[in-house]
């Protein structure tokens, strides 16, 4: 999914990869926007992100979608 379409300065941490990156997620200190086909997918990493404490964490959505909108501003 993140090879087909991608926002400028994102980074792609699958799923499965979330708990071992947490410390990296939080050092970012940015909003985390949490990109998939599916929104399955997304319910479960968002609630894997928001259990190592970060609370900032927003559905984007599909990669494609959020592409589209970045095309149009």
């Amino acid at each position: 999914e993140f090879d087909n379409g991608k926002f400028p300065g994102s980074i792609n941490i699958p799923k499965d990869r979330i708990s071992i990156n947490k410390n990296r997620i939080k050092e970012m200190n940015l909003p985390v926007i949490v990109c998939s086909n599916s929104a399955y997918e997304s319910s479960i990493a968002i609630r894997i992100i928001k259990e190592t404490g970060i609370k900032e964490v927003y559905n984007g959505g599909s990669w494609t979608e959020l592409c589209k909108l970045q095309d149009k501003i």
